[in-house]
């Protein structure tokens, strides 16, 4: 297994010098989604904070419309609605994604990586973090966050390196590594150790830096936590939601994780209906946006 490395890399870059090199655009959105982080379960709070800003209320009620969680088609007037017929958590939510489609669309393209691609792949896998919180007895609000930026690693290098990470996604196709190996071929570290390290230093909380930092290796040693963003993003995976490019991940089966195939099959539809919608609340995330 090759693993995430922190420190210096090949040629003088390193971690700190991605994290330092993201441009202020990308740390608005980091910080962002951190203050969100910490107002699940809140509402008061959350209702105070969301309601400062016009346009992220319209981009919230939109994309709960569309049917980013639960089912689609309620159109909310105003935040309170919205507060009302899905609770805190899920309107927290749909804000967080919001501000992770900025990061995207801010980031990505500079490697020639996909934005809605990579959308999509985290939608799908903060579904199935989510379903399995729920089977296990965790809190599902953590785990589909942790879900939704367990690859932000991947935005953060596209954002900083951009043409010279751009060279590492383009040569993937027929290498037969993965994308973390890929990485650490190149650079001397991975989207685990720039994800883990940019949430840390972020003050997110610990169910989404742990997912990000450390979400590929042996699934029978992972902490619980981190072990359902590996199992969801490799269903993810295997369902097609691959974020546009050529890694080699090697799939899971039902043995792999302790479940049968009726497990499995549970993870992969909470996937898919989440992944099959994502054109639609993307375009509601980034109305007024321009």
């Amino acid at each position: 297994m090759i693993s995430s490395r922190l420190g210096k890399g090949v040629e003088g870059v390193s971690v700190p010098s991605v994290l330092g090199g993201i441009g202020e655009g990308a740390r608005q959105c980091l910080q962002n989604l951190s203050a969100l982080a910490h107002l699940y379960g809140n509402r008061p709070m959350a209702e105070r904070a969301l309601s400062q800003d016009a346009r992220l209320i319209g981009q919230v009620c939109g994309v709960l419309s569309g049917g980013l969680v639960g089912e689609p088609g309620v159109v909310y007037q105003n935040l309170t609605q919205a507060f009302d017929c899905h609770g805190c958590d899920d309107v927290v939510f749909a804000a967080q994604f919001v501000r992770a489609c900025q990061l995207a669309d801010l980031t990505s393209a500079k490697a020639g990586l996909d934005p809605d691609a990579f959308v999509r792949h985290a939608v799908a896998t903060s579904a199935g973090t989510a379903h399995l919180a729920q089977q296990e007895g965790a809190d599902p609000a953590e785990a589909r966050m942790a879900g939704l930026l367990h690859n932000v690693g991947v935005l953060l290098l596209a954002g900083s390196l951009q043409g010279r990470y751009g060279a590492v996604l383009t040569g993937l196709a027929g290498a037969g590594l993965a994308l973390h190996e890929a990485e650490v071929q190149s650079l001397g570290f991975d989207h685990q150790a720039v994800g883990g390290a940019a949430l840390a230093q972020y003050a997110f909380p610990s169910t989404a830096s742990n997912g990000a930092s450390a979400h590929h290796g042996d699934i029978s040693t992972m902490a619980a936590d981190i072990k359902r963003v590996a199992v969801a993003a490799s269903v993810a995976h295997q369902l097609g939601n691959t974020m546009g490019i050529c890694d080699a991940c090697p799939p899971l089966q039902p043995s792999d994780i302790g479940t049968d195939e009726t497990g499995m099959c549970g993870i992969a539809e909470a996937a898919v209906l989440a992944a099959g919608r994502v054109d639609v609340v993307l375009a509601k995330a980034r109305t007024k946006c321009a």
